[in-house]
């Protein structure tokens, strides 16, 4: 293993790295005392550089545990913040076409219970959802999640 090249890493605890096919990059970082989500992607030199905060979906508490769809549009993650089902939920963004993204939405049931959920993650086709419930691993269609996203 090597740290990545480039101004990613900053000194404080970045985790979390998610890549989708056309070379975006979320990952969260600790720069501020609250884990927050970013946006990096490589230059010409290969090397990973931030492009910038995603204000629109951090907020003072914990952003992590991600996950992206490969198209890059829709970002899973798990955070305190309110509305929740449980202690902890997994909160659902969707990329809109000028490159930022939409309000934060928490779908609720059948995702999301009154436990503990977290530790977003895809399958490779992008039909499975995964993740931790109050430390048991379980999975879900994505289109139980998203209705708008087929099975086919």
């Amino acid at each position: 293993p090597a740290p990545l090249p480039g101004g990613v890493n900053t000194g404080a605890n970045e985790t979390m790295a998610v890549v989708s096919a056309d070379g975006l990059m979320v990952y969260t970082s600790n720069m501020s005392g609250s884990y927050n989500l970013a946006e990096a992607r490589r230059d010409e030199q290969g090397a990973w550089a931030k492009t910038r905060d995603l204000d629109e979906v951090n907020d003072f508490r914990t952003n992590d545990h991600l996950a992206l769809t490969s198209d890059g549009k829709t970002l899973f993650f798990y955070s305190h913040r309110a509305p929740k089902s449980g202690i902890v939920d997994i909160w659902i963004s969707s990329r809109q076409e000028d490159g930022t993204w939409a309000e934060p939405v928490n779908p609720g049931e059948p995702l999301n219970s009154t436990g503990i959920d977290y530790g977003a993650g895809l399958s490779a086709d992008g039909k499975t959802l995964f993740f931790s419930r109050d430390g048991d691993l379980f999975q879900i269609p994505v289109s139980a999640v998203l209705p708008e996203t087929p099975d086919a």
